[in-house]
């Protein structure tokens, strides 16, 4: 019987628990609660979190039955630095630690988008709040802008006005698992807010603010595409679903945010259509390790 390394048993995961269940497969669960509600789904539970990751090694370390032949998460982004840890250690195949760290960044990511060619709203760095000021201070108070924490994830520290409301807001300075070091503060783009979910066999467009998807795809869609596609093969990232947030101006566009969780304009658009969306995520992921 094949071993997994399942990573999160809260709700959200229960349905890749039964796909993976019915597949009968070994799963080995890690969560640190241990009446979580997938936790009766598991063989094993590690009942440890996402970040003892010495603690979760030495477990796996001194129990030599633990043998995987994959490593899986559907849980926040933060699990995958886990998972590449985790894989490395059993020789997988999967996004190195490094790469993950930057992804989750914004005040890395925003440099690897540049340093391969992706465009990038003009884009500053914000370490105190008297730096922001200064900043604000120094620009048009009826510029709109938009100030983001490095390790933000909508709604946590995302602020967006002009740069008098901004001045204005009670802007969360406390670290935190969303505020490690800094804001990032862009200038808002005029043009399309667009979902572009990117995968080996092909990708999906989505209005980012209906969630509804575009099928009748312009030149400059195609454009964006190509470049974003070729952007994940050069990273290595191929075979996972890649999800990046973009602006489409007229002949162009800005990249502003990518994210490798599942992608939940995706998952809508199968249950929609009755289709099992666990079981074609976790089939995707799975045939990477092969």
């Amino acid at each position: 019987m094949q071993q997994i390394i399942f990573l999160g048993l809260n709700h959200d995961q229960v349905p890749y628990l039964n796909v993976l269940k019915k597949l009968n497969y070994f799963v080995i669960g890690v969560d640190r609660n241990k009446n979580a509600p997938g936790s009766s789904l598991v063989d094993i539970h590690i009942d440890k979190g996402y970040d003892e990751y010495s603690e979760i090694l030495e477990i796996i370390k001194n129990d030599k039955t633990i043998k995987p032949f994959a490593i899986f998460t559907a849980a926040a982004q933060f699990s995958h630095v886990l998972a590449a840890k985790l894989s490395k250690h059993f020789n997988l195949d999967y996004p190195d630690e490094s790469l993950i760290n930057i992804i989750l960044d914004k005040s890395k990511f925003y440099k690897l988008f540049s340093d391969y060619g992706l465009p990038i709203p003009p884009t500053e760095f914000i370490y105190s709040s008297d730096e922001l000021n200064v900043y604000l201070s120094s620009v048009s108070q009826h510029k709109k802008f938009y100030l983001k924490s490095d390790f933000s994830k909508n709604p946590n520290y995302i602020y967006r006005g002009t740069a008098e409301d901004l001045i204005n807001s009670s802007i969360n300075w406390l670290k935190d698992t969303h505020l490690r070091e800094c804001y990032v503060i862009q200038p808002e783009i005029a043009g399309r807010s667009l979902r572009i979910n990117i995968m080996e066999d092909g990708f999906e467009v989505y209005d980012f603010n209906t969630g509804i998807e575009i099928t009748d795809h312009s030149s400059n869609i195609i454009s964006i595409v190509d470049k974003l596609t070729d952007f994940c093969n050069q990273l290595g990232m191929i075979k996972w679903i890649v999800k990046f947030d973009v602006i489409e101006t007229q002949n162009s566009f800005a990249a502003l945010d990518i994210g490798i969780d599942p992608p939940a304009r995706m998952l809508a658009k199968y249950k929609k259509n009755n289709l099992n969306f666990e079981e074609y995520y976790l089939n995707k992921y799975l045939s990477a390790f092969e």
